[in-house]
């Protein structure tokens, strides 16, 4: 019996070297046609030289293999939610050193940023695997006028929000200020409002995140979970609101896009305006 073997293009085909004329086992195996993907299972066309469905993003994961335990050997959800509580842990110490006054807000700030760019790191590399789709499309480039388009719709209900909260008596945040009394300047302000969140959050929530939760809820429920996760993570609850908008709208091009470059457009475009708003007085 032909004995299946993945085939260098991602596809499967079986081994078929018994039905070589040597019959030796190490005799090649003629060119045969791939049956489907070998890392999703669809079916596959004879004119793709890979799968457009891992390629996108769109795909469901199949079920990883068991040991001899019964048991999977990669806990990818396990690890994304270890991730997630790590962030956490480290947001609430920053800001328990900001209220004890062991650190300045800026100091805590530029602590927490530190401390996220680093972990993220960590479990990017050992993860990549997992996100390694969303990073090697790029997607179709109209996603990125697209994301920066959509930036100015999450900007504009941001910017409503806050006034309503500032009219009910809510106090008006300024990412800024703090960061140029501490002698950062603009430059600073950049880097840490708007490049570190866009890089570093992308990468934990719509890369490690919502990667692992697709696999078992599926990509609507997937990308509302890790959107209340994003939402929780800024420990800010009269922003909650707009938060979970824009944890949403980041999932679904995420989701639609296929790659994690677009979802980074946006969010970087959605800080810079609301640092652009602040510098301006709005």
């Amino acid at each position: 019996m032909a004995e299946w073997q993945p085939a260098p293009n991602g596809a499967v085909r079986p081994d078929r070297s018994e039905e070589t004329g040597t019959g030796e086992p190490g005799a090649p195996a003629p060119a045969v046609r791939p049956n489907f993907c070998a890392r999703c299972g669809a079916p596959w066309d004879p004119s793709w030289t890979h799968c457009p469905l891992c390629a996108a993003g769109t795909a469901t994961p199949p079920p990883l293999p068991p040991t001899a335990f019964g048991r999977p050997r990669e806990r990818p959800i396990r690890s994304a939610l270890s991730l997630y509580f790590t962030l956490l842990g480290f947001s609430v110490l920053g800001m328990i050193l900001a209220v004890a006054g062991a650190l300045s807000e800026v100091s805590a700030d530029v602590f927490v940023s530190v401390a996220f760019c680093a972990v993220v790191l960590v479990w990017v590399l050992r993860g990549f695997r997992r996100i390694r789709p969303g990073l090697l499309c790029a997607g179709k480039l109209w996603w990125y006028p697209a994301g920066a388009g959509l930036a100015c719709l999450t900007f504009a209900a941001a910017a409503l929000a806050v006034r309503l909260l500032v009219s009910l008596g809510g106090q008006e945040l300024n990412y800024s200020q703090s960061f140029l009394d501490a002698g950062y300047g603009w430059a600073g302000v950049i880097l840490f409002v708007c490049v570190q969140p866009a890089v570093a959050e992308e990468l934990a929530f719509r890369g490690v995140i919502l990667s692992a939760l697709r696999g078992i809820l599926g990509l609507r429920d997937a990308v509302i979970v890790s959107a209340l996760m994003f939402m929780v993570l800024h420990l800010a609850v009269l922003s909650f609101p707009h938060l979970l908008v824009i944890g949403l709208v980041l999932g679904y091009v995420r989701v639609r896009s296929g790659s994690l470059y677009p979802c980074m457009v946006l969010h970087f475009t959605h800080n810079l305006l609301v640092v652009l708003a602040e510098m301006k007085g709005l």
